[in-house]
């Protein structure tokens, strides 16, 4: 999905755990393809 919109996940300074859980998350789907199946199904221009 080519677009100039930037998306975050809001997390607490002293959560690092979570932060490091939602990174490996983020990059396991990323690295399978999935990521780029979820942007087209939800985040392209219809």
């Amino acid at each position: 999905v080519f677009t100039d919109e930037s998306y975050g996940i809001a997390v607490c300074k002293n959560k690092t755990d979570l932060l490091d859980k939602i990174n490996v998350a983020l990059k396991a789907l990323k690295d399978e393809g999935k990521l780029k199946e979820l942007e087209t199904k939800y985040l392209a221009a219809q």
